[in-house]
C-alpha cells in the first residue's frame, strides 16, 4: 500500500521519456520467428498487433519456455496468436504509475504494453517493474519526507 502511495503522482511518461519501440509480432507470425525475437531482446513480453484492431495480447517469454517444454509440436504448425497469454493488460502515457503496477500484479507480467497517445492501437513501449522499482527508489531519494509518512491507523 505504502508503494503504491509513492508511485502515484509519478506518471508512466516521466519515467519512459523517449524509450525505445518495443518489438512487436503480428498474430501470425510463425513461431519460428518468434522465438528469433525472443532470443535477440531483452524483452520478456512481446506485444501482438493486429493491422484492424491494434493490440490483441502478448507472448511472454515464460509462456514460451513452458510450452516448448510441455508441446512437441513442429514449430510450422504455430502462430503468435495461439501463443497469447491468457490474461493482459495495457497501459498509457498519462497513467500513474500505481495503476500500472496493480496491472502487473494482476496479469502476473513484468513487462506492460504503453500505447501511443495518438493512436491506442499503437504500442510505443514497455514498462518494466524495473523501471518501476527505480522510479520509486528515485523517488524516494529525492523526497526524504515520502519515506517518513506515518502509517495509517490499523496498518502498524
Amino acid at each position: 500500500e505504502f508503494t503504491l502511495d509513492v508511485l502515484g503522482g509519478v506518471r508512466i511518461a516521466d519515467v519512459l521519456g523517449e524509450a525505445v519501440s518495443p518489438t512487436t509480432l503480428a498474430p501470425g507470425t510463425p513461431l519460428r520467428e518468434v522465438l528469433a525475437a525472443a532470443n535477440g531482446s531483452s524483452q520478456k513480453v512481446f506485444p501482438i498487433i493486429d493491422p484492424e484492431q491494434g493490440l490483441v495480447g502478448v507472448v511472454t517469454v515464460d509462456d514460451l519456455r513452458i510450452f516448448l517444454i510441455e508441446h512437441a509440436l513442429p514449430p510450422d504448425l504455430l502462430v503468435a496468436n495461439d501463443l497469447r497469454a491468457a490474461e493482459f493488460r495495457a497501459a498509457e502515457r498519462q497513467e500513474d504509475l500505481a495503476s500500472a503496477l496493480r496491472k502487473m500484479y494482476a496479469t502476473g507480467l513484468d513487462e506492460l504494453p504503453v500505447l501511443a497517445d495518438d493512436d491506442p492501437r499503437r504500442v510505443t513501449a514497455m514498462l518494466t517493474r524495473r523501471d518501476i522499482m527505480s522510479a520509486y527508489h528515485e523517488r524516494l531519494h529525492h523526497n526524504p519526507e515520502v519515506g517518513r509518512a506515518v502509517p495509517q491507523s490499523g496498518h502498524a
